[in-house]
């Protein structure tokens, strides 16, 4: 299995907009996917205006098969009015998560 960690800084219209318009087409439409496995999201615990998502795939290539597909790009660029700062994406093959820390000091420098 193949785990991908997003995080996305929104400000209060994204949230609500992530929680009743983005994230249930998200669901819906990546539950399609051939290889898909499972989709969840949290509200970030590190900050007030975070959102994180895990998403799991059976391996690389179906995992490649969704980045490349028409609708992930729209996606992604669906929150874009919304965005305090640019996600961060973190793959992961043994379901290790990133060290929020570090990770957040990865993007800023």
């Amino acid at each position: 299995m193949i785990f991908v960690y997003v995080k996305h800084y929104l400000n209060e219209a994204g949230r609500a907009y992530f929680d009743d318009t983005w994230y249930p087409y998200v669901k819906e439409r990546i539950s399609k996917q051939k290889g898909f496995i499972n989709i969840e999201n949290s509200k970030g615990l590190s900050c007030d205006n975070c959102i994180n998502i895990t998403v799991t795939f059976e391996n690389h290539d179906t995992l490649m098969a969704w980045v490349e597909h028409v609708d992930h790009k729209k996606i992604v660029h669906d929150l874009d009015a919304y965005r305090t700062k640019g996600q961060r994406w973190h793959v992961s093959v043994d379901g290790s998560v990133p060290d929020l820390e570090l990770w957040e000091e990865a993007f800023l420098s």
